[in-house]
């Protein structure tokens, strides 16, 4: 677990040695700046590996086979879906290191069935849990997808290896819009970074009460502002901490 040092080198936090954007190491920080010691910075032996790279829509994807240079340049990462670029829709990115395995997580974001409990009243509540008959639409090697019937529909899909979405579509009816689809996508991508330990980095759209979500509009200022001098005490506090929240997801983006 490395860090971008102020030469703008990869630094291990072990032992401080850091490496350029070739794997070649640049420092040494307990050699000797003469003598056999100093030469042991230019030394093969002291390089880092170096893996395949590539960036696309904000994520930084690796390729673990320092000799798969050919392969993954022609292997397309897994995207996000077309929402996420379609004004309608407001998005947020977070990321979370988990402390238990990689195999516990892909089978929570695989599980909607638990929504109703582990998340009462925040995005579920225990009194409108129900069967959710899943049919499997398709599957093979690179993972598999399916989807409920009824209101809401769930679609899960998961490409392996870390990759799973979740498409949540809602009919629903307002008193001065009338119908809507209110639609939701979930997508994480779940990496295993030691035993027991997982990082998930979660993309979220959605195309409804886009003003409730995280990021550079910075309702929560305006709504406080607007706000201030009309709510009761109690309820001022409450979107205090609220507001205070919002800034801790929109730091995590």
């Amino acid at each position: 677990e490395g860090r971008i040092d102020e030469t703008g080198g990869l630094q291990c936090s072990y032992h401080g040695w850091s490496f350029d954007g070739s794997g070649a190491c640049t420092r040494i920080p307990q050699a000797a700046p003469k003598g056999p010691e100093a030469r042991a910075v230019r030394s093969p032996r002291a390089c880092a590996t170096k893996f395949p790279t590539l960036l696309s829509q904000g994520l930084l994807f690796v390729w673990p086979d320092e000799n798969g240079w050919d392969k993954a340049k022609a292997t397309k990462p897994p995207m996000l879906p077309k929402e996420f670029d379609d004004p309608a829709f407001s998005t947020v990115t977070i990321q979370r290191d988990l402390f238990y395995g990689y195999d516990t997580l892909m089978e929570n974001v695989s599980d909607p069935s638990h929504i109703e409990f582990a998340h009462h009243k925040v995005t579920g509540r225990r009194d409108r849990a129900k069967p959710l008959p899943f049919k499997m639409e398709s599957s093979g090697a690179w993972g598999y997808s399916g989807a409920n019937t009824g209101n809401p529909r769930i679609t899960a899909t998961f490409e392996a290896p870390c990759y799973a979405l979740n498409k949540i579509e809602i009919d629903t009816k307002l008193p001065i819009v009338g119908d809507q689809k209110w639609v939701i996508w979930i997508c994480s991508f779940n990496i295993p970074m030691a035993p027991g330990k997982t990082r998930s980095i979660v993309c979220s759209a959605r195309n409804f009460f886009q003003f409730t979500m995280p990021g550079k509009a910075w309702w929560q200022v305006y709504a406080y502002v607007v706000f201030a001098f009309t709510l009761p005490p109690v309820f001022l506090t409450v979107f205090q901490h609220h507001h205070i929240w919002l800034y801790m997801v929109s730091s995590c983006s």
